[in-house]
């Protein structure tokens, strides 16, 4: 059931107990909701939204761009972008000397 179908049911039948919250963000096609129920799975429709059939909770569709998810991984990894230019030179200069090592064999 689509999300706008639900609520055009819940506001023909005058359901008006239902807590109308900001939507979630969710930067993943396929996501689950366990807010105080069972866990469900749910995809987004054409539109980009969905509704949890349990607790209502909106859902929103939201792709990450590139700056983002790199602002991400650096979070995650801890590091500043000095260390992480310093870790990329020191792989490709290993592979490097790799390479030359396999071709004097």
């Amino acid at each position: 059931m689509k999300t706008e179908e639900v609520i055009k049911i819940l506001e023909d039948n005058k359901i008006t107990n239902v807590v109308k919250h900001k939507p979630k963000i969710i930067h993943t096609k396929k996501f689950s909701c366990a807010d105080d129920h069972p866990i469900v799975w749910y995809i987004f429709d054409e539109n980009n939204k969905a509704m949890c059939e349990y607790c209502s909770t909106h859902f929103v569709y939201e792709p990450k761009d590139f700056y983002d998810k790199a602002q991400e991984e650096k979070e995650l990894l801890g590091m500043g972008l000095k260390d992480s230019i310093r870790q990329k030179e020191e792989r490709e200069k290993k592979k490097f000397v790799n390479e030359i090592l396999k071709g004097s064999g």
